[in-house]
């Protein structure tokens, strides 16, 4: 989305708030009055991100359709909370080597928050293999300690240079005598901009791939919305990587074993980071 204004361009800052469904429920648009269009201004911390403005083609596969809304659905949360707004609704959780943590409470009509930010520095990684990295579910036990196995479903649902949806399972591993979790979910890897890609994730109820159908002894539960943001500095160059969880882990379980498991794993950005290191 962009207008010309004789020779000269300019970058609107949009709210992540004001995304919208089309009419027929299968994409997303932004609705703002022209009068609130504006230059942007000051600059924000670790994530210098221009307000995005997603591309998506018009035809999709029916198939894919229920998948990809939960996918954007998820992006959606992943952008507001990138933005001041959002990133005002959290506190401070502390820091794990070089991840700074922070968590939206859980109240009672919402789920706890997790997210962490770690910079990935400048020209230090590849961002294709981080990309490709985040997109494989087997690989993800590399990098994230609480993962205990990991399949792709169903692979390039929608294979595109700038998105890319699947349909991953994870099973997580049990904590705190708390047994271990799995979730079928949606993911789309999508390019919000040069400087932004977001790789956005929600689970989804299948028939197909029933509780104890991929892998029996794991109790199904529910990601509610998952992400990670891969922001690059327009200034420096520098990236930063940004992680969001929230989970209902389902069951009788006490909220502050569920929320000190779950603070836990902004962490394994650590581990991502060294992964992908170039060498």
């Amino acid at each position: 989305m962009g207008c010309s204004l004789s020779t000269e361009t300019k970058r609107v800052a949009l709210d992540p708030k004001k995304l919208k469904r089309t009419p027929s429920g299968k994409h997303y648009i932004f609705e703002v009055p022209v009068e609130d269009l504006q230059m942007p201004g000051e600059k924000e911390h670790h994530n210098k991100v221009s307000t995005p403005t997603p591309q998506y083609d018009e035809a999709v596969d029916d198939s894919a359709e229920k998948l990809l809304d939960a996918a954007l659905e998820a992006q959606e949360k992943v952008l507001y909370y990138l933005s001041a707004d959002g990133k005002a609704e959290f506190d401070p959780n502390g820091k794990s080597g070089e991840v700074t943590m922070m968590v939206k409470s859980q109240t009672s009509e919402t789920l706890q928050i997790v997210m962490g930010y770690r910079s990935f520095g400048v020209d230090e990684i590849d961002m294709q293999q981080l990309l490709d990295v985040l997109m494989d579910p087997e690989a993800r036990k590399d990098f994230d300690k609480q993962t205990a196995d990991g399949k792709m479903l169903k692979k390039a649902l929608i294979d595109e240079p700038d998105r890319r949806l699947d349909l991953h399972y994870d099973a997580f591993k049990g904590m705190m005598n708390v047994g271990g979790r799995d979730a079928v979910f949606a993911v789309l890897r999508q390019k919000i901009n040069n400087n932004l890609w977001i790789v956005s994730s929600k689970s989804v109820d299948l028939p197909e791939y029933p509780e104890n159908g991929v892998l029996s002894g794991y109790v199904r539960c529910d990601v509610k919305f998952a992400g990670y943001a891969m922001s690059i500095d327009p200034d420096t160059k520098e990236l930063t990587v940004t992680m969001y969880n929230q989970v209902d882990v389902k069951g009788n379980i006490p909220t502050w074993i569920v929320n000190k498991a779950q603070n836990k794993q902004p962490a394994c950005l650590n581990d991502l980071y060294k992964l992908v290191r170039k060498d």
